[in-house]
């Protein structure tokens, strides 16, 4: 059972929650399991199995897609009040996960065992339109995330990637190269090119975005979500 402040925060970040009827709100405290993560800790591995909706209350969580040559790119992350699409669509699908979920920042959250989560989707309407609208959301963004990756320049990637996550980003060449999918010395030719002309400035493991406002001019023909 959670406590009445992770609740209170629950209902915060999750307000659809919060119109749950009394013969759901009930075992859903009950039910649903605290949990704890480190920086650095896979909450879903590839080809892992699925058994339970993730509720983020603190950290922030990173998915990817690993690819046999040591590769992988990233998806998307997760803050305080998301919810990963493709643990719903395993759930929805009773199949394996077909990704990693990896904590960057330290987890604080909640597990929604599957048949809790089933009872949820089939008696209460509001959070049934939630998952779906959910679903969609990501479902676009992961289709611009393959459009980039296959059609937009590196420089356009990269330049989303540092506005997304700057203006102070604590992250590897090789990460950022995950998260564009290219190379990290393509990452590492094109931030220099960045900061001999004075957008950004870099240091081992972290850099600083100096002229955000070029960096997003630069980024634009990607959109948003």
């Amino acid at each position: 059972m959670i406590t009445a402040s992770d609740h209170e925060r629950l209902l915060a970040l999750y307000p659809t929650l919060s119109g749950l009827p009394a013969n759901l709100a009930e075992p859903f405290r009950a039910q649903v399991q605290p949990f704890q993560a480190p920086p650095g800790a896979i909450l879903f591995d590839l080809d892992g199995p699925c058994t339970a909706f993730v509720l983020f209350l603190e950290g922030e969580v990173e998915v990817s897609r690993p690819s046999a040559n040591g590769r992988e790119i990233v998806l998307y992350r997760l803050q305080p009040g998301d919810t990963c699409v493709l643990t719903l669509n395993c759930l929805l699908g009773q199949a394996t996960y077909p990704a990693r979920a990896v904590a960057r920042r330290p987890i604080v959250g909640l597990r929604v065992p599957y048949p809790l989560f089933q009872r949820l989707l089939d008696e209460a309407p509001a959070f049934r339109a939630a998952m779906f609208a959910l679903f969609s959301r990501r479902l676009t963004r992961l289709m611009n995330l393959v459009e980039g990756v296959a059609f937009a320049p590196v420089e356009q990637r990269l330049a989303q990637a540092l506005i997304e996550r700057g203006p102070d980003i604590s992250a590897t060449h090789q990460q950022l190269a995950d998260a564009v999918g290219t190379a990290r010395e393509v990452v590492s030719r094109q931030l220099r090119v960045w900061a001999e002309a004075g957008l950004v400035a870099t240091q081992r493991g972290a850099l600083q975005l100096l002229k955000p406002d070029i960096l997003q001019a630069i980024a634009e023909p990607l959109g948003g979500e």
